[in-house]
């Protein structure tokens, strides 16, 4: 941490470019939007559109994204991942930055990580939010009311509405909360968005084609739909499974969301991202990681999407039968 923090001191008069992932979502939006706030001279570039919730906070903090184009900085810092594969058409431009280069995640490491000269990845985080707001705290920046609607947006977003959070989450939100004049519920108008006819569709898909595992008491759901595999994820746990994995096989890519319920990583020590995610992402020639308890894979090679479901359900089984 100390490094970093020394980093980001020695930054603040250069030119900063703070690049996000491709579709960035509340967490990489509002931890960016916050960090550029300590830099004189800082732009955040996205390599192609923000999600629907992220595009609502901007809308109402009034903080700027640029989209593509050409890394010119001094500085460059990559938030909220540390994958070449999320930046998009960008990640050439990444690997050619003769600047000095920096790292700052809250998710497991990639295999092919980003290689950068300061690196700061800590997945004990919930989010790179939180993270963030760690790291301006200690830089001894007075965080903004903009800057605490962004962060606070990104902690209740990646955290799962607190169903993943540690115990300094709420402490991090108390004080947030008491920078800002929004009350709670004008966060959460923010974070949740409506749900459209077609992703009810979807979740409901979900439900009628999950196929059902029992491991003692605990139960393993996998299910396919044609979009929001990761709201059906999430969905399938809400409705009694431990653990799921929902897959979508488009025409170019496949892709599998997986999610567990958070007091299993405590309780066995099983990690989605590195112990079943980056297998998988394998299989379906990509690649995979996240959170211990919310990962991901995708991919191109469509032939071995089927493979890539049935090897979600093998290794979370053979994991809780040595632990159980």
């Amino acid at each position: 941490m100390q490094s970093m923090l020394n980093f980001l001191k020695s930054a603040k008069e250069k030119r900063v470019a703070i690049l996000i992932h491709s579709l960035p979502d509340l967490d990489a939006v509002g931890s960016s939007s916050a960090l550029s706030s300590f830099f004189k001279k800082s732009k955040v570039i996205s390599p192609d559109m923000p999600t629907a919730k992220a595009r609502k906070l901007l809308s109402i903090t009034g903080q700027k994204i640029s989209v593509g184009g050409k890394l010119k900085s001094d500085v460059l810092i990559i938030l909220d991942t540390n994958s070449y594969d999320l930046l998009g058409e960008l990640a050439e431009e990444v690997r050619n930055f003769n600047g000095s280069k920096a790292v700052i995640d809250h998710h497991s490491i990639h295999p092919d990580s980003i290689k950068a000269e300061h690196i700061l990845i800590d997945n004990s985080y919930t989010s790179t939010s939180e993270l963030i707001y760690e790291i301006l705290k200690k830089l001894g920046l007075d965080v903004s009311e903009r800057s605490a609607v962004s962060l606070l947006c990104g902690m209740i977003d990646d955290s799962a509405g607190f169903r993943n959070a540690r115990k300094k989450t709420f402490s991090y939100i108390a004080e947030l909360l008491g920078k800002t004049r929004m009350d709670y519920s004008e966060i959460l108008r923010v974070v949740e968005t409506d749900v459209d006819v077609s992703q009810r569709i979807a979740l409901l898909t979900a439900c009628r084609r999950a196929d059902v595992e029992r491991v003692g008491n605990y139960i393993i759901a996998k299910s396919v739909v044609g979009s929001f595999e990761a709201k059906a994820a999430e969905m399938l746990l809400n409705v009694g499974a431990d653990f799921s994995f929902v897959g979508c096989k488009g025409k170019r890519e496949a892709r599998i969301s997986a999610r567990m319920k958070g007091y299993l990583y405590n309780e066995f020590g099983i990690n989605l991202a590195s112990d079943v995610m980056e297998k998988v992402g394998k299989t379906l020639k990509g690649s995979g990681g996240g959170h211990p308890c919310a990962a991901g894979a995708n991919g191109p090679y469509l032939n071995g999407f089927e493979d890539a479901m049935e090897e979600c359900v093998k290794i979370t089984k053979e994991l809780l039968e040595r632990k159980l």
